[in-house]
């Protein structure tokens, strides 16, 4: 699954919409929506923009440009010495890093090519 498929779905969540209203709102059909949430249809630049205008998200953040560190789960629990956990990243942000405020509290931070392969070996 993409970025910005899983993206579609925590911000549909979020705005607790079921995917039809979603659908209606960006003039679009239940069946091309979950497409997108799924990752099996990608939406054309301007279904992208009216996506990030009613979702109030920078499209980088849509797309997965950018991480919205308010939608991260909280850190997990130490585990035991040796014991894996690959079901949580933490994310260390620092004052040098790109940090985006999009008004309404939500706070995102702009991920280098490294951090982002490092994130998707871990998920």
């Amino acid at each position: 699954m993409t970025m910005l498929a899983q993206n579609l779905k925590i911000f549909r969540e979020k705005n607790k919409l079921k995917q039809r209203e979603v659908a209606e709102l960006i003039n679009s059909t239940q069946r091309t929506y979950s497409g997108y949430e799924t990752g099996t249809n990608e939406p054309d630049i301007k279904t992208l923009i009216k996506l990030a205008e009613l979702f109030k998200v920078p499209l980088d953040i849509l797309v997965g440009r950018y991480v919205d560190v308010s939608l991260q789960p909280p850190p997990a629990e130490p585990r035991k010495r040796g014991s894996a956990n690959k079901s949580s990243v933490q994310l260390v942000v620092s004052a040098n890093d790109s940090i985006i405020n999009n008004g309404s509290g939500d706070m995102y931070v702009k991920l280098t090519p490294g951090q982002m392969r490092k994130i998707k070996e871990l998920s």
